[in-house]
């Protein structure tokens, strides 16, 4: 368990609630690159490390089973902005990974 001050409020309310859902609202291909952009936007250091620790406790694409995220949508409409797309067609290469992630329910 981490230290109360390390932990951030979604690791806070699992505590609370073990049973609560929380979910990343946009597909999982995005993830990474969102977070490595707000990374990237944090100048302390100190600052950006704690971030990362707890953007890969969110979710951690290598043990998803471990993550906090319990849930992600598929492909939200606000994806292709996030990801800089605008309001083109995703890259074919993010479509075939998409269509290689299969469906848990």
């Amino acid at each position: 368990m981490q230290k109360n001050e390390n932990r951030s409020i979604f690791e806070k309310l699992v505590q609370v609630n073990p049973k609560a859902e929380i979910w990343w609202d946009s597909s999982p291909l995005i993830y990474e690159a969102w977070a490595d952009e707000l990374l990237n936007s944090i100048e302390d250091k100190g600052k950006r490390i704690k971030v990362k620790e707890k953007l890969l406790r969110l979710y951690d694409r290598d043990h998803p089973e471990e993550s906090l995220f319990r849930g992600v949508t598929k492909i939200a409409a606000g994806s292709p902005t996030l990801c800089g797309w605008g309001g083109k067609r995703r890259p074919a290469s993010v479509s075939k990974l998409d269509k290689s992630i299969p469906l848990v329910i």
